[in-house]
């Protein structure tokens, strides 16, 4: 299958600028273990704790407007 060659290449041997030169597999297990696991998340989240901003383009482009003033 092409998309997974290209996937394994994208992902484990081609270098990033914004990784400094590491592949993406390279700094994932760079911080393997400071990543979360699937349990410990849904155990520590909490909904009522999240703050939801709805993102509105035009409403944002008049707030920055006026901030410029």
């Amino acid at each position: 299958d092409k998309l997974k060659v290209w996937e394994e290449y994208y992902n484990k041997q081609r270098s990033h600028s914004a990784l400094q030169g590491k592949t993406p597999w390279e700094r994932y297990k760079e911080l393997e273990n400071k990543i979360p696991s699937l349990d410990e998340i849904q155990v520590n989240y909490e909904l009522n704790q999240e703050s939801f901003v709805i993102q509105n383009y035009k409403y944002d482009q008049a707030i920055r407007a006026l901030k410029k003033k």
